[in-house]
């Protein structure tokens, strides 16, 4: 007989902290080594431990966690091929099906009805999952969350072709929504902010262009000389939008004016763990005094 019996482990804090450098260095590396593996097309656990395995032990690691490293990404790649397939299997699929419809086929339009909703709930368990992961990294290291504001979005870009039906099924705002309500379900501060010019905007001199962003993917100020992926950079101009979004919704509310002989009123908290401020509810303040 098996018997499974939990254990945790209790670091001191000296072995906690090198621990957390050892993770942090581990997630610096995949991000280094996946780069890596798209220029040169190397998707396997084999030929990426053959490409980097002398790279990583070059920066530090020992063996077991440098194979980490390799496995997680290689998984990764795997994963991300396996869906893409799928998606584009489930999409011809549908294209047959519509066909079929347009023709005529009851059968057809039943088959696609069910097809919409069994999509529909598998998109939104993988919403749940994903804002599920996001919230709790935020509780966890102490930190907010921002996202852009994408209201209309679909009216707004002009996308080719093969682009329009990841645009089309793309359940942004489903994603937003979970995010928003689990964030103030734990107490994480949470604020959505203009996307206008975040991925042309250096966040060093605050140069705006749209030369700015050369390629998709990357980004070079054309003032300053700043480049980083894309990406990185228009994280970084929205994390300073929110900072300033949030300085003014947490900041005191102003002191009334004051006759001469008025008592100081008592100072307002800031507002703490969301963007809204709590208020006293109004029949909490229309209560009647009681008589003598």
């Amino acid at each position: 007989m098996k018997l499974v019996m939990p254990v945790k482990l209790l670091p001191t804090p000296e072995q906690a902290a090198a621990l957390h450098a050892t993770l942090r260095t581990c997630n610096a590396l995949v991000d280094r080594i996946s780069g890596q593996a798209y220029e040169k097309k190397v998707f396997s656990r084999a030929g990426l431990q053959k490409l980097v395995y002398a790279e990583l032990k070059a920066a530090g690691l020992s063996a077991q966690p440098a194979l980490h490293v390799i496995r997680k990404t290689a998984d990764a790649y795997t994963t991300l091929r396996a869906q893409i397939r799928y998606r584009r299997a489930q999409a011809r699929r549908r294209a047959e099906l519509q066909k079929k419809k347009a023709a005529g086929s009851r059968s057809a339009a039943r088959r696609l009805a069910r097809r919409k909703a069994r999509e529909g709930r598998h998109a939104a368990h993988v919403n749940h999952k994903i804002a599920k992961r996001i919230v709790a990294d935020a509780q966890r290291t102490g930190r907010g969350i921002a996202l852009e504001e994408l209201s209309g979005i679909r009216g707004r870009v002009r996308l080719g072709r093969h682009q329009r039906a990841t645009l089309s099924t793309w359940l942004f705002h489903q994603l937003g929504t979970y995010i928003a309500y689990k964030a103030r379900r734990a107490g994480v501060p949470f604020l959505q902010v203009d996307p206008a010019y975040t991925s042309q905007t250096c966040p060093r001199c605050g140069h705006v262009a749209r030369g700015n962003r050369p390629h998709r993917d990357h980004f070079c100020c054309r003032r300053c000389g700043l480049a980083g992926p894309a990406d990185h950079i228009a994280a970084v101009n929205v994390r300073r939008r929110a900072r300033t979004v949030w300085a003014f919704v947490s900041m005191p509310d102003p002191l009334p004016a004051q006759g001469k002989g008025d008592a100081t009123p008592a100072r307002q908290p800031a507002a703490q763990g969301s963007a809204t401020r709590c208020e006293r509810p109004s029949h909490e303040l229309a209560r009647p005094r009681p008589r003598s």
